[in-house]
């Protein structure tokens, strides 16, 4: 469900359709959560492409809403790194103002991660797929 909603959002041509992975995606963060079975890796990442088939299909709050619940003290830095830099990246794609973008990579800064985890961080949030 993840991937399907993923393509929707990365093929549609207009908002419903946007909409329509929107509500796919967080089906599939939904049903992740609800499962004893889902690994962890798996429901993080269903919950960022929630987030940014949200964002695609302009509900912001909704976004940020999941971005701020993958980026709790639950998860490990790395992870809550990631979760910070795919939401800033998202912001700017969605041409929010830099005020918004600035506040999370407060954030991401407030981990205090060093140079080589940072890195590592940067790696993988570009290898998300």
């Amino acid at each position: 469900m993840r991937q399907a909603a993923k393509q929707i959002s990365l093929t549609a041509s207009d908002d419903v359709a946007r909409k329509r992975a929107g509500a796919l995606a967080v089906s599939a963060f939904l049903l992740a959560q609800n499962s004893t079975t889902t690994p962890v890796t798996t429901f993080w990442r269903a919950g960022i492409s929630a987030a940014r088939c949200l964002m695609a299909a302009g509900d912001v709050d909704g976004a940020e809403a999941l971005y701020r619940q993958l980026s709790l003290p639950q998860w490990t830095d790395t992870d809550r790194a990631v979760a910070y830099l795919d939401w800033q990246f998202q912001l700017r794609q969605a041409g929010q103002d830099e005020d918004s973008v600035a506040r999370v990579r407060e954030m991401l800064e407030d981990l205090g991660l060093n140079n080589p985890q940072m890195r590592s961080v940067e790696w993988s949030w570009h290898t998300l797929n």
